[in-house]
């Protein structure tokens, strides 16, 4: 089955944040780019059809692939992980994790990491 062009606006989206981000262990930037897909999909259904210009309005919102991976890079999520079985490298996932979990929160939120204010109103 053919992808509409509001998947193929998804996926070019998140091809492009997937290469900014090549560096980040396999396993975290898969469930990140899946989190991102479910939520770019929720979002827009929630606010319209799933219309290429609703996906571009939702993406918008989001930010561009570059000032995401950069908020995912300052969140520690940027650091590839090797070794991934000793003690150092789970407590190091473990943080990568919080601060995915922190980033997303920040995403649905609409709130800036840089800041203590909602950058919406």
């Amino acid at each position: 089955m053919p992808l509409s062009d509001a998947e193929l606006r998804i996926d070019a989206y998140l091809n492009r944040l997937r290469r900014l981000l090549r560096e980040v262990n396999s396993e975290v930037l898969r469930d990140t780019v899946k989190e991102l897909r479910s939520h770019i999909i929720e979002t827009t259904t929630a606010r319209a059809d799933m219309t290429v210009t609703a996906i571009d309005e939702t993406i918008e919102d989001l930010g561009s692939p570059e000032e995401l991976a950069a908020q995912y890079i300052s969140a520690g999520l940027g650091s590839p992980t090797r070794d991934a079985g000793s003690p150092r490298r789970v407590v190091q996932r473990l943080l990568r994790w919080a601060g995915l979990i922190a980033v997303a929160s920040s995403v649905l939120l609409g709130l800036d990491l840089g800041s203590r204010t909602p950058t919406r109103e």
